[in-house]
């Protein structure tokens, strides 16, 4: 279990923001999976990750997201799936904190299944199990679908 005292700093890669992470495999400047909390405290862009997924999801506050000329709100209740060399920029009313899973295109799953590793949004707590286990309501990942080892 990785809880929330665990989480490290992170500036955003664009300098406009702190994200907590997570979980980040490999730990290295380039992974095959992040999993992080980001502090949305302006409205502005984010910063983009060319051959990477993104799927994002509101913990905190509410974020509209201008993504390829259209305003979406980040759900509550489910990802929002995103490709990560997509250019968003965010209009908050107030601070926020965004859910974010940003994963090797092609090489992570995220929704409810079959998890190596679960992200329980209720807990915000990170758990890697030591065999496959059926989970709900979590952000999950399965390593046997990717090149995580």
């Amino acid at each position: 279990m990785i809880a929330s005292g665990a989480w490290k700093a992170q500036p955003w890669k664009n300098g406009r923001g702190t994200t907590w992470e997570v979980l980040r495999i490999p730990d290295a400047e380039e992974y095959d999976l992040r999993i992080s909390v980001a502090e949305v405290t302006e409205n502005g862009p984010f910063s983009t990750f060319p051959g990477y997924k993104r799927w994002t999801l509101a913990l905190e506050g509410t974020v509209l997201l201008w993504i390829r000329q259209t305003m979406t709100l980040v759900p509550r209740t489910h990802f929002l799936e995103l490709d990560g060399a997509w250019e968003l920029s965010a209009e908050i009313s107030g601070p926020a904190k965004l859910l974010n899973v940003i994963a090797r295109a092609g090489t992570v799953g995220v929704g409810d299944g079959l998890a190596d590793i679960a992200f329980d949004l209720a807990t915000r707590t990170t758990v890697v199990y030591d065999a496959p286990t059926q989970v709900r309501g979590v952000a999950w990942i399965r390593k046997a679908t990717s090149s995580i080892d």
